[in-house]
């Protein structure tokens, strides 16, 4: 798979391109709702090998292909556990475990207090 590959369809997507420029050879991404990328991939500036600083941007785009892969498993993560959420495994995952602790006296005989000398005696029948 390339890296440019469609990895699903998105209502909205999108693209970080170099401010000034409408193209980018950079991954769509699906748009999470605040035109920022769903994967949040930053758009941090960057110097090109003459040392040029380029200052980036999201650019809005519609309905379509997204090629990021980090979108594509958080797409499909979501959907996997959207799937799995009607199961009975499902709802016993969600579902905290509790135990109960009965509260019972120390046994006497995993007494870690040594008894007494006298006691010892009486109880060995000395």
């Amino acid at each position: 798979m390339s890296r440019n590959d469609p990895q699903y369809q998105a209502d909205k997507r999108v693209l970080i391109v170099v401010r000034g420029e409408s193209d980018s050879t950079l991954e769509l991404h699906e748009d999470r709702g605040d035109e920022t990328p769903r994967c949040g991939t930053r758009n941090d500036p960057w110097r090109d090998r003459q040392g040029v600083l380029h200052q980036m941007e999201y650019k809005s785009l519609g309905a379509g292909d997204v090629t990021c892969r980090s979108c594509g498993r958080l797409h499909q993560d979501a959907t996997s556990h959207a799937s799995r959420r009607g199961t009975p495994r499902a709802a016993l995952a969600q579902k905290p475990t509790v135990r109960k602790i009965a509260l019972r006296e120390p046994d006497p005989r995993r007494a870690t207090r040594r008894p007494p000398l006298p006691d010892l005696d009486r109880n060995l029948g000395r």
